[in-house]
């Protein structure tokens, strides 16, 4: 968002496409920041249909692109009175085109990936049958070879550690998004960065006055205090004194 303000300044205080004769600055501000807030909310439309995949992922680009386009030419055409006579269609395309990648590109650099870590493709190919295999849009965010049961979550800046079964992929995503996607009685956020799979957790460890639980993948969970009643509750049990397993690892 910061890096979004900053490109609204610099759109307002330069006025390019002609803005700087035809509006005032504070009219300029109004303009960019309504063009960038259309694309955030239009960029969001087109990611969720993308994520339901079929027939509405295969129209999400060309929905995105057709109402895109539209808006800023519906908004100018309202905002400039001669807005037909002084811009050509190459004008509205560019200016599409580079308020789209003003928009993209601050959100890489934001949720830009770790060195070594690779987001996982969203595909919308149909979920592998299986048992226990939870149907939903997590699921489509992954590969399709790391579709299968989820182990936990975990938080990383601006991206989602999915690990499952099959391994462990790394999308953009908030750890909210895809904890509203899971179904409530499998699992339960165990932690601010943390989220786990009930049927997943294969023991539990106290150690440094801290209460962590091991996972099927062979890492240890960090416990928040204020979660650990919700994780009894759920079924994890808690031992006052537990011997500290030899090859865990922790997350």
């Amino acid at each position: 968002m910061v890096l979004l303000g900053i490109a609204l300044v610099i759109c307002a205080l330069a006025g390019p496409f002609g803005t700087f004769s035809k509006l005032s600055l504070g009219e300029r501000f109004f303009y960019f920041g309504a063009m960038m807030s259309m694309v955030f909310v239009l960029r969001e439309v087109r990611d969720n249909l993308l994520a339901m995949g079929g027939v509405a992922g295969r129209l999400a680009w060309p929905a995105f692109i057709l109402c895109l386009s539209g808006g800023i030419t519906g908004m100018n055409e309202t905002v400039f009175a001669d807005w037909s006579t002084w811009v050509s269609g190459t004008t509205v395309l560019f200016l599409v085109l580079t308020i789209s990648g003003l928009v993209w590109a601050a959100q890489q650099i934001v949720a830009a990936p770790s060195d070594g870590v690779e987001e996982a493709s969203i595909d919308a190919a149909p979920e592998p049958e299986g048992a226990g295999l939870v149907e939903n849009l997590l699921m489509q965010r992954l590969p399709e070879d790391m579709r299968a049961p989820v182990v936990r979550l975990e938080a990383q800046d601006h991206r989602l550690r999915v690990v499952t079964e099959a391994g462990t992929a790394t999308i953009l995503m908030r750890m909210s998004d895809a904890e509203a996607m899971m179904p409530g009685p499998m699992g339960l956020r165990i932690h601010r960065s943390h989220w786990i799979s009930v049927d997943k957790v294969v023991g539990t460890v106290r150690r440094d006055g801290r209460d962590l639980v091991l996972m099927a993948d062979g890492v240890e969970v960090p416990v928040s205090r204020n979660t650990k009643d919700a994780a009894i509750a759920a079924g994890i049990r808690f031992e006052a004194a537990n011997e500290d397993p030899p090859a865990a690892r922790i997350s």
